[in-house]
């Protein structure tokens, strides 16, 4: 869902009958993003059959793994 300015401000991702509602920081609204606050408050967890290769997936699509 785009906002006025035509920027994303709302999206859905739907995981085995579950919606998650994903959104950017919107200081009107109070909305304030990771970067932000220096950290998030949540943790995701995604369970699946086979985590190397969803993880080795994500990495072929772009996404960064970070090492704790």
């Amino acid at each position: 869902m785009n906002g006025p300015d035509r920027k994303p401000i709302h999206a859905e991702l739907t995981l085995r009958g579950t919606t998650l509602m994903l959104g950017p920081e919107i200081s009107q609204m109070g909305s304030r993003s990771a970067k932000t606050l220096g950290g998030s408050p949540v943790t995701l967890y995604l369970l699946c059959e086979d985590v190397d290769k969803v993880v080795a997936k994500a990495a072929k699509l772009g996404a960064a793994q970070r090492d704790q």
